[in-house]
Order: structure tokens, then C-alpha cells, then sequence
């Protein structure tokens, strides 16, 4: 059952079990799961108390709320104050994540599924492969999509409400002012709602990962055998999930874009000082860049993205994967090829979408036009608007390329894949067969090029660089003021991002790397069996240690980069007076930034940590590991790779928290925000505050850490518990595997989840109120005010209803698909069809 009034009841019963809640001005949430139970209520000073199978847990918040989490063999939790709360409960479990004024947003991937809301502006979804993909324009349109074998689903209203329901498992989304977005899938669930201070979260294969951007927007894509998301908002985000691992990326004012790869992962953030981090197989990298762009590639047996800010968002992920491609003001614009399907809508005014034979591509072109072809055994599309986009598809392979006043341009191409982008500062790329090249073009330009079995590079700048590594190694290249350009060609990958003060990092095959750009930027590359590093600066270092060693680079006046290479890990912090230390393979690492930061690691058997201050913490844990990067004023991003999982949050006051296999991490960002991770076989947390207090206690033990001014953190891990609580506003507990986990969220909203062979529940005070009960069971979802929204998955069927606005319900696979869009427009797109 589900009812909706202002003041507003809600009660659910699951299968093997019970749930029940109940929403008003102040509301009460109980939830009661198989073996076990467990209970939630919210109030104005609200309380939530969850009981969970073989153990239990609880929290409660009142207007300083209470968030406690007890994680897999430990124990994490994670409280944000004033804005938002984020949590995330990973394999053989769950994730949960809750944001206070306005939205959620929580996903659940690969062999679970995954979701996403965005409430003001935007919410785009893609499932793909084997599932389905959606996506989702506010204002104006409403764009729908069903790919092959699975399903995918897209609308558009003021408050609009998104819902799909793909193959094997089952996912929704509803937007509304203050949205909730929850998706249940197979094996698992995930949820994602967006508002003021939104919140993304993805949870990959074997792993997790998880970014949330605020004020407007997300965009998430789940691609073949695993899954990738992608939002464009004025300060858009932008996440990707690539075949066998995961990625995203995110753009705010300042952004984050994170990837996930193929046995591995990467992430990608962008602030002030941006920083690009990539992670490709066996390791990870990403990429993010500030003010202008963002462009991010990944090539054969990969995928490839590129997104850029004030205009744009392209990203691609090509033969047996998929491509996206959002362009923010004007246009979104997403593609998945050969084997899946693609889609792209513009916002204003107009929606195109195309569904093509064994897949299937959409775009949409607002103010002026849209053009798209799509070829045989392939595909090409093209759209042009004032901030035009443009990409073609082309015979097992595809090509891509947007148009914006900082234009993207992007072309992949048969048995590899190729890339350009214009923009004022322009980037050009090129990927060629069984090799690669990459040319990007800014006002100081750069040109690199990676030749078959090979590699080769150049850049022209003011001060220009060019670097180049051949065959059984790799070739880089980065330019300051403008850009930075990144390529990874065959069994790997390659990212290219262009910024005002960009950074670019690259992880290769077996080993790692980072790069971050700056005023001064930083450029870092780690090749097969090695490693090297570049950075560019008014004053800057250069320091290269190749195969079977390692590299580093530091740059003087703002930055230390230091790297640590294969059968350990590498780490780069870019501040103006930063400090960066890393200790690897059977040990740890840390860094600390002085003035503003503080940066610490503890890897292989132990665990990480990161904190940021006023400037910006960037940290990575690469293969058999996991890593992180936090921006403070406004970001916070964290990874956890291979055999773990990747977090990212962006926010102005953003919470950002993972839990990965056999352990768990948290990340929250407010004011004086509290990061902690929590790592396998052990533990890690991290606290920023201006006079923050930072401590841990790893591998068989346990860790806490206490913030003075606001908040008070502690985490008990493996064998025993972990605790988190942060005083003027809110605190979070989690109690987790054999046990169960909370989240409570004070002023706005409460969100909970319990999930794999229990249930999850998730209600939003003033506004909504959101549940779902998943597999062998069922979910429902209710937004007070706006809309509501309810979903039935696996066996049994979904429902959704939106007030205000619009009302979308879709039954996918072997059943039916329905979608009613009421201000604007409705869209309705079947498997194999072509609109």
C-alpha cells in the first residue's frame, strides 16, 4: 500500500519479512526486513532506527540527526549537517544515499542495477546491453527509450518522473522540486534522487562507486556488462560504466567525472584547481577539467567519454560498450551502438530519437535543428544548435562529434576510435587502428599522436610540451592554461580535457597514474610496467621512471606530484603550498596539503583516507585496491577500484560514501565536512574541517575521527562496529553484513535502504516519501507534494504516478511499456523501433 497526503502514511510489506512507513509534517519510517527488521522514523528532530538480518542497527536525527552504519566485517557511517547525507551498501548488500533539502539518488550495478532523479533542471539514465537506458529532460521534452534485451525510458516536466524497468531486475526515477530516484535490480538495488544538494551514486561490478552533483543535474549510463551514467546541468555531471568495471564523470561549476574500467577503475573531478585521474584494466585514471571542458576517451575493448561545462557534455563508449554525449544549456546528447543502442535530447525546445537495427541512437536538437543518420552496421548522427553537438557512428565502430560555442569534436573509427573537440581553448583526438592518435587544439595548443604498436606526442603552447613513449609503453601530453590531453590506445584507454586549469592523470595496464591541472598544471602518465609523469607550469618539474620502476613529477610554485608505480600505486595533490607522501605495495601512502589540506593513504590490507580543506585532496588506490580524490570548496571525490568499488560527490556542502567488497568506505563533505573510508581487511576515515581532527586505525583493528567546531566522527571496523556523529546538524550510523545499516537525514529528508534478499525503504520528509521493496519482493516510491511514484519489479509489474505534472508508468520485458508526459510532451519508444 502507499498513500500520499500532505501529512502522509506509508506502509509496505515484503516478502519474507515486513516494512511499514509513514510520512507527515513529521513523519515516522519503520521498515522491517527479512530475518530481522528494522525501523525508521522522521520528524522535524527526526529519529531512524533500522533492525537488520542477524544483527541490527539504528539512528536517529533531530535537528543535530544521528547516522550510524555497520559495513561488511567492520563498519562504516558517514553524517552530513546542514545539506545531505550519502550512503552506499555494496556487494552481497546494498547502497543507500539521502539528501537533505531536495533529493536522492542511489544506484546499483552490474548484476543489480542502478538509478537516478534530477530534480530543477535534468535527470538522464541510460541502461544498456542486456538492460536498458533512459533519459530524462526537464523543462521542455520527454524522451524515452527501449533498447535490445533490456529497456530504457525517458521524461521530461517541470517535476517530471522517470521510471524504467529493465531485463532481470527493475529501476525507476521521479523528479519532482525536491525528487526521489530509486531503482531495484537484480540481485541487489540502487537509488539516486537529485535536488538543490544532489546526491549520484553507482554501485560497478565486483565493486562500487558512487557521484552526486548538485544544484542541477545527473546523468548516469549503465553500458554492456556493467554501466554508465552521465547528467548535464549548468554544473553538470557525468558518469560512465564501462564493460567489466565502471566509470563517471561529472561536471559542476566545480565538477567531478570519475570512470570506471574495464578490472579496474577511474574517476575524474573538476574544481578551480581541476584534477583528471584515469583508470584503465588492471588499474584506473582519470580526468576532469574545470571552467570550460571536459573530455575524457576509451578505446578497443573500452569506452570513451568527453564533456564539456558551460556548453557541453560528449561522451562516448564505443564497439561492445556504448557513447553518450550531453550538451548542458541547450542539449543533452547520449549514443549507444552496436549491440545496445543510443539517445540524445536537447532541452528548450525539441527531442530526437532514433532506435537503429540491433541497437539503436537517439538525438534531439532544440532551438534550431536536428540532423542525424544512422549507416549501415553502424551509425552516425549529427545535431546542430547555437552550441551545436554532432557525432557519427560509423561501420563497426562509430564516430562522434559536438559543435558548442566550446565546441567537442569526437570520431572513433573501425577497430579503434578516433576524437577531436573545438573549443575556444579546442581539443583534437584521434584514435586509429590497432593504435591511436590525439590532437588537441587551444589558443596555446596541443597535438599528440599514438601510432600503432606504439605512441607518439606533441603539444604546441605558449610554454608548450610534448612528450612521447613508444612501443610497449605510452606517449602523453598536457598543456597549462588551456588543456590537457590524455590518450590511452589499445587494451587500455585514453582521456583528453580541456580547462582553463585543467588536470589530466592517466592508469595504465598493471601499474597507475595521476595528473592534475592548475594555473600550473601537473600532467603524470604511468605506462605498462612502469610509469612517467609530466607537468606543465609557469615553473615546473619533470621527472620520468620507466618500465619495471616507476615516475614523478613535481611542480614548484602550486603543486608536488609524487608516484608510485607497478605493485603499488601513485598519488598527485596539486595546492598552492601542498605536501604529498605515498607509501605502496604491503604498506600505505599519505598526503598532507598544508594551508588548506590534509591528503593520507593506507593501501594493500589496510586502508585510505583523504581529507580536504580549503583547497583540494586528490588520492589514489590502484589495483587489488582502491582510491579517492576529494576537491573542498566545492567537491568531493573518492574511488575504490578492482575488487572494490568508486565513490564521487559533488556538492557545495556534498556527502560522498562507499562501502566496497569485503569492506567499506564513507566519504561526507559540509561546511566542515567528515570523509571516512572504510577499506578490505581493514579501515580508513577522513574528516575536514577548519580545525578538523583526523584519525585511523586499519587492518584487524578499527578507526575514528572527531571534528571539532561541528561534528564528531567514529568508525569501529572488522569484527565490531563504526560510528559517526556530527553535532549541529546531523549524525549517521550504519550497521551492516550480518547486520544491518541507517541513514537519517534531519531538516528535509530520511532515506533507507535495505537490500539483496531484505528491502530498502527511502522517505523524504517536507516533500516526498520514497520505498521500494526489491527482488521476490517489490518497491514503492511516493513524493508528497509533487508526485508519486510506485514500482513492482521481477515477476510482478511497476507503477508510477506523477501530480502536478506528469504521470510515466512502463512495464518492460516480456510485458509493456506505457509513458504520459502532461505540460509538455510524451515519447514512447519500443525495442527494435525506430521514432
Amino acid at each position: 500500500m502507499m498513500a500520499l497526503t500532505r501529512p502522509s502514511t506509508y506502509r509496505k510489506r515484503t516478502a519474507g519479512g515486513g516494512s511499514m512507513m509513514a510520512l507527515t509534517r513529521p513523519s515516522t519510517y519503520r521498515k522491517r526486513t527479512a530475518g530481522g527488521g528494522s525501523m525508521m522514523a522522521l520528524t522535524r528532530p527526526s529519529t531512524y532506527r533500522k533492525r537488520t538480518a542477524g544483527g541490527g542497527s539504528m539512528m536517529a536525527l533531530t535537528r543535530p540527526s544521528t547516522f550510524r552504519e555497520r559495513t561488511a566485517g567492520g563498519g562504516s557511517m558517514m553524517a552530513l549537517t546542514r545539506p545531505s547525507t550519502y550512503r552506499k551498501r555494496t556487494a552481497g548488500g546494498g547502497s543507500m544515499m539521502a539528501l537533505t533539502r531536495p533529493s536522492t539518488y542511489r544506484k546499483r550495478t552490474a548484476g543489480g542495477g542502478s538509478m537516478m532523479a534530477l530534480t530543477r533542471p535534468s535527470t538522464y539514465r541510460k541502461r544498456t546491453a542486456g538492460g536498458g537506458s533512459m533519459m530524462a529532460l526537464t523543462r521542455p521534452s520527454t524522451y524515452r527509450k527501449r533498447t535490445a534485451g533490456g529497456g530504457s525510458m525517458m521524461a521530461l516536466t517541470r517535476p517530471s518522473t522517470y521510471r524504467k524497468r529493465t531485463a532481470g531486475g527493475g529501476s525507476m526515477m521521479a523528479l519532482t522540486r525536491p525528487s526521489t530516484y530509486r531503482k531495484r535490480t537484480a540481485g541487489g538495488g540502487s537509488m539516486m534522487a537529485l535536488t538543490r544538494p544532489s546526491t549520484y551514486r553507482k554501485r560497478t561490478a565486483g565493486g562500487g562507486s558512487m557521484m552526486a552533483l548538485t544544484r542541477p543535474s545527473t546523468y548516469r549510463k549503465r553500458t554492456a556488462g556493467g554501466g554508465s551514467m552521465m547528467a548535464l546541468t549548468r554544473p553538470s555531471t557525468y558518469r560512465k560504466r564501462t564493460a567489466g568495471g565502471g566509470s563517471m564523470m561529472a561536471l559542476t561549476r566545480p565538477s567531478t567525472y570519475r570512470k570506471r574500467t574495464a578490472g579496474g577503475g577511474s574517476m575524474m573531478a573538476l574544481t578551480r584547481p581541476s584534477t583528471y585521474r584515469k583508470r584503465t584494466a588492471g588499474g584506473g585514471s582519470m580526468m576532469a577539467l574545470t571552467r570550460p571542458s571536459t573530455y575524457r576517451k576509451r578505446t578497443a575493448g573500452g569506452g570513451s567519454m568527453m564533456a564539456l561545462t558551460r556548453p557541453s557534455t560528449y561522451r562516448k563508449r564505443t564497439a561492445g560498450g556504448g557513447s553518450m554525449m550531453a550538451l548542458t544549456r541547450p542539449s543533452t546528447y547520449r549514443k549507444r551502438t552496436a549491440g545496445g543502442g543510443s539517445m540524445m535530447a536537447l532541452t528548450r525546445p525539441s527531442t530526437y530519437r532514433k532506435r537503429t537495427a540491433g541497437g539503436g541512437s537517439m538525438m534531439a536538437l532544440t532551438r534550431p535543428s536536428t540532423y542525424r543518420k544512422r549507416t549501415a552496421g553502424g551509425g552516425s548522427m549529427m545535431a546542430l544548435t547555437r552550441p551545436s553537438t554532432y557525432r557519427k557512428r560509423t561501420a563497426g565502430g562509430g564516430s562522434m562529434m559536438a559543435l558548442t560555442r566550446p565546441s567537442t569534436y569526437r570520431k572513433r573509427t573501425a577497430g579503434g576510435g578516433s576524437m577531436m573537440a573545438l573549443t575556444r581553448p579546442s581539443t583534437y583526438r584521434k584514435r586509429t587502428a590497432g593504435g591511436g592518435s590525439m590532437m588537441a587544439l587551444t589558443r596555446p595548443s596541443t597535438y599528440r599522436k599514438r601510432t600503432a604498436g606504439g605512441g607518439s606526442m606533441m603539444a604546441l603552447t605558449r610554454p608548450s610540451t610534448y612528450r612521447k613513449r613508444t612501443a610497449g609503453g605510452g606517449s602523453m601530453m598536457a598543456l597549462t592554461r588551456p588543456s590537457t590531453y590524455r590518450k590511452r590506445t589499445a587494451g587500455g584507454g585514453s582521456m583528453m580535457a580541456l580547462t582553463r586549469p585543467s588536470t589530466y592523470r592517466k592508469r595504465t595496464a598493471g601499474g597507475g597514474s595521476m595528473m592534475a591541472l592548475t594555473r600550473p598544471s601537473t600532467y603524470r602518465k604511468r605506462t605498462a610496467g612502469g610509469g612517467s609523469m609530466m607537468a606543465l607550469t609557469r615553473p615546473s618539474t619533470y621527472r620520468k621512471r620507466t618500465a619495471g620502476g616507476g615516475s614523478m613529477m613535481a611542480l614548484t610554485r602550486p603543486s608536488t606530484y609524487r608516484k608510485r608505480t607497478a605493485g603499488g600505486g601513485s598519488m598527485m595533490a596539486l595546492t598552492r603550498p601542498s605536501t604529498y607522501r605515498k607509501r605502496t605495495a604491503g604498506g600505505g601512502s599519505m598526503m598532507a596539503l598544508t594551508r588548506p589540506s590534509t591528503y593520507r593513504k593506507r593501501t594493500a590490507g589496510g586502508g585510505s583516507m583523504m581529507a580536504l580543506t580549503r583547497p583540494s585532496t586528490y588520492r589514489k588506490r590502484t589495483a587489488g585496491g582502491g582510491s579517492m580524490m576529494a576537491l573542498t570548496r566545492p567537491s568531493t571525490y573518492r574511488k575504490r577500484t578492482a575488487g572494490g568499488g568508486s565513490m564521487m560527490a559533488l556538492t557545495r556542502p556534498s556527502t560522498y560514501r562507499k562501502r566496497t567488497a569485503g569492506g567499506g568506505s564513507m566519504m561526507a563533505l559540509t561546511r566542515p565536512s567528515t570523509y571516512r573510508k572504510r577499506t578490505a581487511g581493514g579501515g580508513s576515515m577522513m574528516a575536514l574541517t577548519r580545525p578538523s581532527t583526523y584519525r585511523k586505525r586499519t587492518a584487524g583493528g578499527g578507526s575514528m575521527m572527531a571534528l571539532t567546531r561541528p561534528s564528531t566522527y567514529r568508525k569501529r571496523t572488522a569484527g565490531g562496529g563504526s560510528m559517526m556523529a556530527l553535532t549541529r546538524p546531523s549524525t549517521y550510523r550504519k550497521r551492516t553484513a550480518g547486520g544491518g545499516s541507517m541513514m537519517a537525514l534531519t531538516r528535509p529528508s530520511t532515506y533507507r535502504k535495505r537490500t539483496a534478499g531484505g528491502g530498502s525503504m527511502m522517505a523524504l520528509t517536507r516533500p516526498s516519501t520514497y520505498r521500494k521493496r526489491t527482488a521476490g519482493g517489490g518497491s514503492m516510491m511516493a513524493l508528497t507534494r509533487p508526485s508519486t511514484y510506485r514500482k513492482r519489479t521481477a515477476g510482478g509489474g511497476s507503477m508510477m504516478a506523477l501530480t502536478r505534472p506528469s504521470t510515466y508508468r512502463k512495464r518492460t520485458a516480456g510485458g509493456g511499456s506505457m509513458m504520459a508526459l502532461t505540460r509538455p510532451s510524451t515519447y514512447r519508444a519500443l525495442p527494435h523501433t525506430l521514432s
